[in-house]
């Protein structure tokens, strides 16, 4: 379906052959325009002509008579593709009411992975898109692979009908086209750990895709009516870690990359140390949650230590806690005044640790009872709009907290240099 314009930067090519906000465009040397993928991909043919619509009236330039440049145009939002799955362990059925509308879109859009590094099944993938995917070079691309075996695949996606394409004919056609394929196994216990992690693990390996990651399963305190399933263990995830550790062993004997990659949240359920940075590579996965924490505490290592001048207060999850207090030690010459304030997600229940899930109302009750008027919150817990998951900004927070709230930056050295900022915060 043609895309409509919603910019044009001044001038350059689209503004100069006339295109408008509003115009509909149609194609460009007889391809169709959809969306922006066409337009970066075919808007590198300098041929035939650009075809628009205004009200009705079509409009034809010639690309001929125009020097070669960048369009300059922004189409409308991809219309997002859903999920047609209904996976046993799928976080946003386990959603609580009242949250952000976001929160409750099930996406799997292979176009959002090209473009935002988002995961997919790739269960609704059609021969069409697939031929898009080759002929365009979609990559990198990220499939949520879980089992290599079809029917736990089918099992853990609650599907009856198979899709177009088994995982294992999708891989491969991908990886023989060129594609770079980052893939993730949320590791559930009874359907796909164990022998089964094995098997799909070496065939992944065999099929020549460029990473793995190995997630435990997020279970929350709301599945009310949800099949009943049973989170990963600490003997369980120093198992699968053991595996990963002997599948990369047989690896790097013939491979400069280890491949495969167990989250920071599988390590801290085993209770086992974080692997040094050259574990990690050239961190592939660190968008899904693989070698944050190593990156965090190298960057502890290389701060000098200074000196805070009145209370402050550091917010953080259940998960980070022993991480930031650790932090807090190395890097303030006077720790006593920095309090590290664990906020216990009352929402998800006590299994949910992660920053990022935190709400507003749990963080303004925790903080109700601390001293102290300089407080910083996880950046993680606001999304891209600068919202809690419950639709807080930071400035309620301030002024319902009676407090100055302030975004943490995700590295320690960047958390030093804002308290530098924050005139009467830290020593320059």
């Amino acid at each position: 379906m043609p895309a409509q314009v919603t910019e044009v930067d001044r001038g350059v090519l689209g503004e100069k052959l006339g295109i408008q906000p509003g115009d509909v465009l149609i194609s460009i040397d007889q391809h169709s325009i959809n969306d922006q993928l066409d337009l970066a991909y075919w808007g590198g043919d300098f041929q035939g002509e650009v075809v628009w619509e205004r009200d009705s009236e079509l409009f034809r330039v010639n690309l001929k008579d125009y020097t070669p440049q960048r369009y300059g145009i922004k189409l409308e939002p991809i219309k997002i593709r859903h999920c047609n799955n209904k996976c046993v362990f799928c976080f946003i059925d386990q959603n609580p009411p009242d949250l952000r509308k976001s929160l409750y879109v099930k996406d799997d859009d292979y176009r959002l992975s090209f473009l935002e590094g988002a995961y997919i099944t790739g269960t609704n993938l059609t021969g069409r898109e697939l031929s898009r995917i080759l002929q365009m070079n979609l990559s990198p691309l990220y499939i949520s692979v879980h089992s290599i075996d079809e029917e736990v695949r089918m099992k853990l996606m609650g599907r009856k009908n198979k899709p177009v394409f088994p995982v294992r004919v999708l891989l491969e056609k991908l990886v023989k086209n060129k594609i770079e394929v980052h893939t993730q196994i949320v590791v559930v216990p009874g359907y796909n750990h164990g022998d089964g992690l094995s098997y799909t693990l070496d065939a992944l390996i065999d099929l020549g895709v460029t990473s793995i990651s190995l997630v435990p399963v997020g279970l929350t305190g709301t599945r009310e009516n949800l099949l009943r399933l049973n989170p990963v263990s600490k003997f369980q995830a120093r198992s699968i870690i053991n595996l990963a550790d002997q599948k990369r062993r047989n690896l790097l004997c013939k491979n400069p990359a280890g491949l495969i990659y167990p989250t920071d949240n599988m390590f801290l359920t085993a209770e086992m140390p974080i692997p040094p940075a050259e574990y990690y590579d050239d961190f592939p996965q660190l968008e899904n949650g693989v070698g944050g924490i190593r990156l965090f505490l190298d960057d502890i290592n290389r701060i000098v230590p200074r000196v805070l001048n009145r209370k402050l207060l550091l917010v953080t999850g259940v998960s980070m806690t022993p991480l930031v207090k650790s932090m807090v030690k190395k890097i303030f010459i006077n720790p006593e005044l920095a309090e590290v304030v664990t906020v216990n997600n009352t929402l998800f229940g006590p299994m949910v640790g992660t920053a990022g899930l935190l709400t507003g109302k749990d963080i303004l009750s925790q903080l109700k009872p601390k001293q102290g008027k300089v407080v910083f919150i996880p950046q993680r817990s606001l999304n891209y709009q600068q919202v809690t998951i419950d639709g807080y900004n930071i400035d309620q927070l301030s002024a319902i907290s009676n407090k100055k709230l302030y975004l943490a930056p995700q590295t320690p050295a960047q958390l030093t240099e804002e308290l530098i900022e924050i005139q009467g915060l830290i020593d320059g």
